[in-house]
């Protein structure tokens, strides 16, 4: 029923209106604001070593153009497989999806697309410079010196890699478990780089004197022999026999003669090294336990490889450092001195203050020790101090005596160390070296 016009004017007219400023709706004159954009690099990309693209590698796998996203993995890192199994992934640690639920697995999306490729046979189709004169040599064919010749090849050099193992990889081809790093991966990475012309020389171990006549045959060096050497423990009792080297332990199971392993064993150390060695014992049927010196959130291995090892069973004795070594009815007595943390400790990251008249004594089977990496020889540490020395993010560049500029990396430089920032490296030392050769 229509109303009159008399009823009409009986209604109350109500009017919203507010008391309040309009900055909350952005009404009134915000309307005439226009949004400012700033560009700013993924914090995955920034956390990462390599300097992979991670956002792109993502879209692209998300719209299943995997051959283009794994093309932008080998723009800046040839080996994707490696990486995809290994690599502690720093870039989940700072994704952004963390704030809403839990960081996106960009290590298994890397593996995926690794996977995908050989599968399918893929072939990159990465852009190549022209050719040039210089020739570089690469000693050592871990994972910075095969990056260091694959960018340089793919810069438009001739590359020579020079290793003393019967096989190249380095730590991850010989020093990785077969259960975190298939042998096949890394096979498949390193032929991928062979194919752009890097020649690589098995079983020829390198010595000082190659440095002084390389100027012959090649224009600069890059020096990535790793740290392939572990140091004594220098305590009583410590001998071959009683203490083993926990590299050469993992190189033994890599190529399939593992030992037999009963009971305890203790594995010294706190760092990637040591949690394999303990994983590995305990998947040879052993019960294993780490002996670090300080706390455990102070070890140096990764977060994520002590939580696999815990949930596996091994133990960790922290706050605990060995000082004697005694044999007794075929087994190891092993007695441990209790480490307390002080203030100074605590602000310098030290390993931690004795504390006077506290040991116990554990008896073992095995003791492997994993402390204290270097070189296998000691003139292939970088100089600390040297004139003319240029000191970069993961290298260290000079001229030997004879002119021939020499560049330091992989694990011997860098902060980390991890296949990422072997690759880090590895590239790093490419591009300075082109740099160096453009000039």
């Amino acid at each position: 029923m229509a109303m009159t016009p008399k009823e009409a004017n009986q209604v109350p007219l109500f009017i919203s209106k507010s008391y309040l400023t309009t900055e909350g709706n952005k009404t009134g004159s915000w309307r005439f604001l226009r949004p400012r954009y700033h560009e700013k690099t993924a914090p995955c990309s920034v956390a990462c070593p390599a300097g992979e693209d991670i956002g792109r590698i993502e879209l692209l796998t998300s719209r299943e153009l995997f051959k283009e996203a794994w093309e932008t993995i080998l723009a800046e890192n040839p080996f994707p497989a490696v990486c995809g199994r290994i690599c502690h992934h720093p870039c989940e640690k700072v994704c952004n999806r963390r704030e809403f639920d839990e960081a996106i697995a960009i290590h298994t999306i890397e593996r995926f697309l690794a996977e995908i490729a050989v599968r399918e046979r893929f072939q990159p189709s990465l852009q190549r410079l022209p050719a040039r004169t210089q020739k570089v040599a690469v000693v050592g064919g871990g994972p910075a010196g095969l990056a260091a010749a694959y960018f340089l090849a793919r810069l438009g050099y001739s590359c020579d890699v020079h290793e003393a193992m019967p096989e190249p990889g380095g730590a991850p081809g010989w020093g990785i478990p077969p259960y975190r790093l298939a042998v096949a991966a890394i096979k498949e990475e390193i032929a991928r780089i062979t194919a752009l012309g890097v020649r690589i020389h098995c079983g020829k171990a390198v010595s000082e004197d190659f440095l002084a006549q390389a100027k012959d045959s090649y224009d600069a060096v890059f020096l990535s022999c790793g740290q392939g050497r572990t140091g004594r423990l220098q305590i009583p009792g410590e001998s071959p026999h009683s203490v083993e080297d926990g590299l050469a332990f993992l190189q033994r199971v890599k190529t399939g003669d593992a030992p037999v392993l009963r009971e305890t064993v203790a594995v010294i150390g706190g760092d990637n090294t040591a949690v394999d060695v303990a994983r590995c014992a305990v998947r040879l049927g052993a019960k294993a336990l780490i002996v670090w010196r300080s706390r455990r959130r102070d070890m140096t291995a990764f977060e994520n490889e002590i939580r696999m090892a815990l949930e596996e069973g091994v133990e960790i004795l922290e706050l605990r450092s060995p000082v004697r070594i005694e044999t007794k009815n075929g087994d190891l007595l092993l007695t441990l001195q209790h480490m307390k943390m002080v203030d100074g400790d605590i602000q310098e990251g030290l390993p931690g203050t004795a504390a006077a008249g506290e040991t116990e004594t554990i008896r073992v089977s095995r003791i492997f020790k994993a402390v204290h990496r270097e070189p296998a020889q000691s003139w292939m540490n970088p100089p600390e101090n040297n004139e003319g020395l240029l000191s970069l993010s993961n290298t260290r560049m000079l001229r030997t005596a004879q002119g021939l500029p020499l560049v330091f990396g992989g694990d011997l430089t860098t902060p980390v160390k991890s296949v990422s920032h072997a690759v880090a490296s590895g590239k790093e030392a490419a591009l300075a070296l082109d740099v160096l050769f453009r000039e």
